[in-house]
């Protein structure tokens, strides 16, 4: 199961974003929308897991979002930009995945 967000860019034109996942569990799944505000979906994905780039998009809102398997395991997703962190999120869930989602605006 994947969780996505609308589509938004991450941070306002030259902001250093910084998209990181720590998982006790594999991955499933990690989306988030890229520098210019394209939507990337990336599967079974190894942790710890992180991106950076600058971006070139005017949005300043960044989303990023995770499903992690198997269940009952910790998941945690952290947003920062230029060097502060604007989210954080984490979750330990025993349904079918673990579902995180960071947001920055």
């Amino acid at each position: 199961m994947l969780l996505t967000a609308a589509p938004v860019a991450a941070g306002a034109p030259g902001d250093v974003v910084v998209y990181t996942v720590t998982s006790d569990a594999p991955l499933a799944a990690v989306s988030y929308y890229d520098a210019t505000g394209v939507l990337q979906v990336l599967n079974n994905q190894p942790v710890p897991w992180s991106v950076s780039f600058t971006s070139k998009d005017t949005s300043p809102s960044a989303v990023l979002s995770v499903a992690a398997n198997p269940t009952g395991q910790k998941t945690t997703c952290t947003i920062t930009v230029n060097g502060t962190v604007k989210d954080t999120q984490s979750k330990t869930e025993s349904g079918e995945a673990n579902l995180v989602q960071c947001i920055s605006t």
